[in-house]
């Protein structure tokens, strides 16, 4: 998201009160997606709003780490907390210009992360797209990865790598699930199109 020039109140740190160990090493970096946000184009109520969700989705990958967890899994634990409110992959994606919810994701490590010793170490990342099922892309990016048995490639996309998911348990959801009307009205506008009435009804 773009800059807001934000007041006092809307520079208080993302995770208040929340004391960093003294020799933590780690750092986590989040963005809430693509595109612009405006002071002139948002209310004070939906700012506040995007920055509780960065908030939760920083907290749930700080979370893991101060366990002593992975930074794979952090950084999933945080994208996958972004996944149900932003654009950037999941629930209120942007339509393509057929009016279709594509989603894509990728996970890129310097070294296959301690706990699972059996992934080579030439396996650096796992990259999707085309995803039109998978209700956290980043859960599917990660357990592609952790599989190189199933999935041997480290680019799939659509149904095959769906299938493969649904496999391995990852969760799915039917293609209303990522439809919201603002997303959709948003996309009718750019085309120059009739923004009602709405393909499906939104989930609440």
């Amino acid at each position: 998201m773009a800059a807001l020039s934000p007041s006092l109140h809307e520079k208080q740190a993302l995770l208040p009160g929340k004391a960093r160990r003294e020799n933590s090493r780690y750092v986590l970096v989040i963005h809430g997606g693509a595109g612009t946000m405006s002071k002139e184009g948002s209310t004070p109520e939906q700012r506040a709003k995007y920055k509780a969700a960065l908030s939760e989705a920083l907290k749930a990958g700080y979370a893991v780490l101060e366990d002593g967890g992975e930074a794979m899994d952090a950084a999933v634990a945080a994208v996958a907390a972004m996944e149900g409110k932003f654009a950037s992959r999941g629930k209120g994606a942007v339509f393509n210009v057929a009016g279709k919810n594509e989603l894509e994701t990728s996970i890129m490590l310097s070294k296959p992360p301690q706990s699972h010793p059996e992934i080579p170490v030439s396996r650096r990342g796992f990259g999707l797209t085309l995803l039109t099922h998978t209700r956290n892309p980043s859960k599917l990016a990660r357990a592609l990865y952790l599989a190189p048995t199933a999935a041997p490639h480290t680019m799939l996309s659509g149904s095959a790598a769906e299938d493969i998911g649904k496999e391995l348990g990852v969760e799915m959801v039917d293609e209303s699930y990522f439809f919201t009307a603002n997303r959709w009205r948003e996309h009718r506008r750019g085309l120059g199109l009739p923004e009602e009435p709405l393909p499906c009804q939104p989930e609440p």
